[in-house]
C-alpha cells in the first residue's frame, strides 16, 4: 500500500470521526440515520447510566408533592355558611356578603357597604394564618387575626378572632370562644389573577 493511499485513508477516517462526534453533540439529531456503530454505542451507554448501583431516583409521588401548590386565596369568595359565637347566621345576611382578596388587600361587602384593608398571609404554619388590618369601613384601625385552610380548591375555611387577641387554635365557633367561622366558596363569575400566597 502506497504512502499517498494511506494518507488519504487516514484523512477520510479522521473526517468521518469528526462528523460523528459533532452529530452527537447537537441537541437535535441529524436527518440521516446514525451509523450502526453510533446506534450500538447509544444502546450500550443508556442502560449503564440509568442502572448504576447507588443511584436513586426519587419516587414519582415525591416529585408531584414538591411541584404542587396550594390554591390561591386570590379571588372573589361567597359565604356558604357563617357562624358567630356558635350561632349560624341567617342566609338573608350571608347571601349579601362577598370577600375579594387580591395580593395583600381585601374588600368585604355586606350588601353595598365596603370594608377594605390589608390581609397578610402566613403559610409557614398549620393552619395557615391571616393578619387582617382594616383601613376603610367598620374595621378601620382594627387588627383581626384568623386561621384558614382549603378543604378543596374551590372552598376556603376561615376562622376569625374579631378581637385580635390571638390566632384561633381551631375552626370551631362557640359561645365561649366568640369566634367567627366562615366557609367560603370561590365565585365562578369573577376571577382575580394571582399566585398562591
Amino acid at each position: 500500500m502506497s504512502n499517498a493511499y494511506r494518507k488519504v485513508s487516514s484523512a477520510i477516517l479522521s473526517l468521518s470521526f469528526s462528523v460523528l462526534v459533532s452529530g452527537c453533540a447537537e441537541s437535535e439529531p441529524a436527518a440521516k440515520t446514525p451509523s450502526p456503530s453510533v446506534a450500538s454505542t447509544e444502546q450500550m451507554v443508556t442502560p449503564v447510566a440509568t442502572e448504576m448501583p447507588g443511584t436513586e431516583t426519587p419516587p414519582a409521588a415525591e416529585t408531584v408533592a414538591t411541584t404542587q401548590t396550594e390554591p390561591s386565596t386570590d379571588g372573589v369568595w361567597k359565604v356558604q355558611l357563617a357562624t358567630m359565637a356558635g350561632t349560624p347566621l341567617p342566609t338573608a345576611i350571608t347571601d349579601t356578603i362577598s370577600l375579594t382578596l387580591t395580593g395583600d388587600n381585601y374588600l368585604v361587602k355586606v350588601g353595598e357597604s365596603p370594608d377594605k384593608g390589608t390581609c397578610i398571609v402566613n403559610r409557614s404554619v398549620t393552619p395557615y394564618q391571616m393578619t387582617i388590618t382594616g383601613i376603610e369601613g367598620p374595621n378601620a384601625g382594627k387588627t383581626l387575626l384568623a386561621v384558614f385552610d382549603f378543604p378543596d380548591a374551590a372552598t376556603m375555611r376561615v376562622c376569625y378572632d374579631l378581637k385580635g387577641a390571638a390566632f384561633p387554635s381551631s375552626f370551631d365557633s362557640t359561645a365561649e370562644n366568640t369566634l367567627y367561622s366562615v366557609i367560603y366558596v370561590r365565585s365562578q363569575k369573577t376571577t382575580v389573577s394571582g399566585s398562591s400566597r
